[in-house]
């Protein structure tokens, strides 16, 4: 072999080798491309930064906007909100792993995954009233898919929520009795006097165990025990 073939071909076998060294990290490429887009939706003048107005498409970006204006000019740029959305998402994950099981999130999501595309879309989430109703707040790089992170966060989110209204409604129905609003004193509670208490209200037809249109004593015994839970 002369001189100049073994020259081309140690250059070939240098480039093969670097090859993959140079390999980009797939999820990073991705992480940074959904961030890329997302910024590109939240910048709707076009001038390369998100400034307070824009953020407010994102109610978690605005409410700690000047944490993440690290130079405080009042805009967020590329990077400042590359490092935002890895935040929020870093909290968001945080909150599911102390509400519940990883694990059992990734099997509810897998169970909604219709397509099997490795996202949720509104569609697939139907059976979560509240996370569809909610679904731009959850779908942090707004590219209308939930992917597993996102999902997981949202359901430690409805979680949350669902067990703040619960205590708060056991509070409520503690404070009322039965006497203040048996308002006839018949010794029962019609529809109209559980009007005075909105939980109760609501439920109505489902304490109602005898389809009276009526509730005796202890049926609003047992709706004060369900709502204390």
């Amino acid at each position: 072999m002369d001189l100049k073939c073994a020259i081309s071909a140690a250059l070939a076998a240098g480039v093969f080798a670097a090859t993959p060294v140079l390999a980009a990290d797939p999820s990073s490429s991705s992480d940074s491309e959904r961030a890329d887009k997302a910024f590109t939706r939240l910048d709707t003048n076009k001038d390369g930064n998100i400034d307070q107005n824009e953020a407010k498409a994102r109610p978690r970006l605005e409410k700690n906007f000047s944490q993440y204006d690290k130079n405080h000019d009042g805009k967020l740029g590329k990077d400042e909100f590359a490092a935002a959305l890895s935040a929020l998402r870093t909290a968001r994950a945080g909150q599911s792993g102390a509400a519940g099981s990883t694990a059992d999130a990734s099997r509810y999501f897998d169970s909604l995954d219709k397509n099997n595309d490795g996202n949720l879309d509104p569609a697939e989430v139907a059976a979560i009233p509240g996370l569809q109703k909610n679904f731009s707040q959850y779908d942090l790089d707004h590219n209308g898919k939930l992917g597993k992170d996102e999902f997981a966060a949202a359901l430690s989110a409805q979680r949350s929520a669902a067990g703040g209204a619960s205590a708060a409604a056991g509070a409520t129905s503690s404070a009322v009795s039965f006497d203040s609003l048996d308002k006839n004193k018949d010794g029962n509670i019609d529809a109209s006097e559980a009007a005075a208490a909105s939980w109760l209200q609501q439920g109505f037809s489902q304490y109602d165990l005898d389809h009276n249109g009526k509730l005796g004593k202890d049926e609003f015994a047992a709706a004060q025990k369900s709502q204390a839970k």
